[in-house]
């Protein structure tokens, strides 16, 4: 017989009418429970029972909610929950373990609401209990596999930072012999063998580069390190870098850079000229004739900020629309034929892309098959203070190409290295620079001759025979003598461990050099720290000692700090006033990290910690300027947007890095 929608309306009325609300409420799937304000149970559902095993004569009236409960859960219950509940009238997802009758423990999570009566006084909680136990069964699967990830994380790092030294060790050897080989005279034939063999050796490094850094910014653990720099020189030094590539394919190489360009900026240099780089590279690689262009464009520029677009256009073969997202995306290419004719990992896009996160920012790209490919981004970048600036000009030089190269021939120096082919790298460039050293070949043997001679700076790897690099850099430090305390100690490192800073930090070692390094860099540390040379005891001044407020000995007006009071506590003894002034370099570094931690994670009990901290050395420095920067960033935390607060830092972080130079610059005149 078919029925009609009038007999089916009909049966489902009949079925509702019988399915009453306290039908609904015994067979619920979670369970439901009333109490009075003390917990005692009047009322409870037929569901929640069964989890129980109890029944209902035994429960009602006979038992309180928090019965049910494990030690722990009864005194949350009474000094959290049920607080809580009287004061807001409501409490929503709080996780329990109910006690079972036949034993063991049921995972719950509980919603209750608290009824009141006229007068407003507490009548009745209403409980609603939902069964977690898949959740907990869930969750902790997700925690073992997190571990594991975790675990796994860890094994590739250290997997990373192995192929990362067995890797990086020979190929010092290969371009640093490369290299010194190409200064020899050689006929036409074995300079381009040697120019094949640099060439070679240098895309291999980028491509062990290429893997690591996708390594380091998966894992989270690639931050911005920001400093001053002069932008033009760093676009100009970058372009030269391949003008012989495009020299050698015929190809116009370009810049552009507008009138309006500021000169010297804040920011990560270095990442900056990694996103150049590869974009220039790629330019070139995939040009077979024509022109590659390096164009920076002001779009907005205040006293403090600027704000640019940075492009890399070429003439060379393009990339179809299609194409355009999928390039993006890691270890992919455009086609196969493009892998097979020009190679690659098909990992610098998505590295460049991921770097320009950082920096706030994103890579476009506007290309036509055929018709070049131009890729584009923008940045905002704060325009270095005056002093930083000034500072700069003077040890980078206004002209790049009038800088005179600094001497190194009254330079002493100890290297410490095991690796043979490594010292003889090092020593012909030694050699050449005229420099004064002495090799060692273990940790031990290098805080040895510490303590006999007395050297201008400090040259070792970190892995070492007997004593590594981290330990020797320790015992250098604990020497007595105030010498030891401001001896530089450059390390050379092959390795891609991403938490190696803080062990860098407590040993005590001044800066860290990558290997394969290239000779410039190595030069430019050697003649930056070699001033610093240890001063040998003065006998006391028989002299009256100059006033504090000496206007020689102080900085020049509007400067960041004052020494004044520093050379109150040192009573104008060199020594003393040079081991606080290095000091205080060391605690500005590290306030530097933690500010920039603090703030872009509006963390306001760290900020204030940090603030307490440094609050005395900046009343001593009189630094006015960043105690009031640090003050209107705490005031921020709570409503700034995110904008705000990157600006925030921006303002600790350069004031830091100004009262850093005026710091370096006394240590200087001393």
């Amino acid at each position: 017989m078919k029925l009609n929608r009038e007999d089916i309306d009909s049966q489902l009325s009949a079925a509702l009418i019988q399915e009453s609300a306290e039908d609904l409420y015994e067979r619920a799937p979670c369970g439901y429970l009333s109490t009075l304000p003390n917990g005692l149970i009047v009322k409870i559902n037929s569901t929640l029972l069964g989890w129980l095993g109890w029944e209902r004569q035994e429960v009602l009236y006979e038992k309180k909610l928090q019965d049910f409960f494990a030690i722990g859960g009864r005194i949350f219950y009474e000094t959290h929950h049920a607080p809580l509940l009287k004061m807001q009238g409501f409490v929503n997802e709080l996780t329990y373990d109910l006690q079972l009758r036949q034993g063991g423990v049921l995972p719950v999570l509980l919603n209750s609401i608290q009824l009141k009566d006229t007068e407003g006084a507490p009548l009745l909680n209403r409980i609603t209990v939902f069964n977690i136990t898949d959740r907990r069964k869930y969750e902790r699967e997700l925690l073992q596999a997190k571990k594991k990830a975790e675990e796994a994380a860890k094994v590739k790092a250290a997997f990373l930072s192995t192929v990362s030294h067995e890797f990086r060790t020979p190929m010092n050897a290969i371009i640093g012999i490369a290299d010194l080989l190409h200064k020899t005279p050689l006929s036409q034939k074995q300079a381009h063998f040697v120019e094949v063999l640099k060439f070679s050796s240098e895309n291999l490094l980028n491509l062990i580069n290429d893997i690591l850094d996708f390594s380091k910014i998966e894992s989270g653990r690639m931050v911005l390190e920001e400093r001053h720099f002069n932008l033009p020189l760093l676009l100009h030094s970058i372009l030269s870098g391949f003008q012989y590539k495009a020299d050698e394919k015929g190809l116009q190489l370009g810049i552009s850079l507008d009138p309006q360009l500021p000169r010297f900026v804040y920011g990560d240099s270095v990442k900056l000229g990694q996103v150049l780089t590869n974009l220039l590279g790629n330019a070139i690689k995939f040009t077979e004739r024509g022109w590659v262009r390096l164009q920076v464009q002001v779009l907005e520029q205040t006293a403090a900020m600027a704000r640019l677009q940075v492009q890399v256009s070429d003439s060379g073969i393009g990339i179809p629309k299609e194409q355009h997202e999928r390039i993006f995306e890691e270890f992919t290419q455009a086609s196969p034929e493009i892998n097979v004719k020009y190679g690659g990992t098909g990992l610098g896009l998505p590295i460049c892309q991921r770097l320009l996160q950082l920096f706030g920012s994103k890579l476009s790209l506007r290309s036509q098959p055929g018709e070049g490919a131009a890729f584009f981004f923008t940045l905002e970048l704060p325009i270095g203070l005056a002093e930083a600036a000034t500072r700069l000009q003077a040890e980078q030089g206004a002209d790049p190409a009038q800088a005179s190269t600094p001497s190194l021939q009254q330079v002493r120096l100890l290297l410490a290295e095991d690796n043979e082919i490594n010292v003889l790298v090092v020593s012909e460039y030694l050699d050449e620079w005229g420099v004064q050293y002495d090799v060692v070949a273990d940790g031990q043997q290098a805080v040895a001759l510490a303590t006999q001679k007395e050297y201008d700076l400090v040259l070792m790897d970190l892995q070492m025979p007997v004593m590594d690099g981290y330990q020797a850099a320790a015992a250098i430090r604990a020497l007595p003598g105030g010498r030891y305390a401001r001896l530089p100690i450059i390390a050379f490192t092959a390795s891609a461990k991403f938490d190696y800073k803080q062990r860098i930090v407590e040993a005590g070692i001044t800066e860290l050099l990558g290997k394969p390094f290239r000779p410039e860099e190595l030069h430019r540390l050697i003649a930056h720290y070699a001033v610093l040379k240890p001063i040998a005891q003065q006998p006391p001044a028989t002299e009256p000692q100059p006033s504090a407020a000496a206007p020689q000995d102080e900085p020049a007006d509007g400067g960041a700090i004052s020494l004044r009071q520093y050379k109150q506590i040192t009573r104008d003894n060199q020594e003393s006033l040079i081991k606080l002034i290095l000091l205080t370099i060391t605690h500005f570094e590290d306030y530097k990290k933690g500010f920039a931690e603090a703030i872009l994670t509006r963390d306001t009990d760290k900020i204030a910690a940090l603030a307490h901290k440094i609050k005395m050395t900046l009343q001593m420095l009189e630094a006015d300027q960043l105690a009031e920067h640090i003050r209107s960033s705490r005031a921020l935390l709570a409503t700034a947007a995110e904008r705000e607060l990157h600006r925030a830092n921006r303002r600790i972080q350069e004031a830091l890095d100004c009262a850093i130079v005026e710091l370096k610059m006394h240590l200087h005149k001393k």
